[in-house]
């Protein structure tokens, strides 16, 4: 698919180092929602083991 493609590219490969991640999004998938997406991904969420920084930086507050 064309979203696997574009994980291939050096661009997409770290999302904390995107500009604007949502917006990236929703040129890729025109009908993109954070909100749904977030309860989409919420339950593969590992916070036990966290590896992204973006992710590190939110638990902390």
């Amino acid at each position: 698919s064309g979203i696997v493609q574009k994980q291939r590219k050096k661009k997409f490969r770290n999302p904390d180092e995107l500009g604007n991640p949502a917006y990236e999004l929703k040129k890729l998938i025109p009908g993109y929602q954070k909100i749904m997406s977030a309860r989409e991904i919420a339950p593969f969420i590992d916070t036990q083991t966290p590896d992204r920084a973006a992710f590190i930086i939110l638990s902390k507050q």
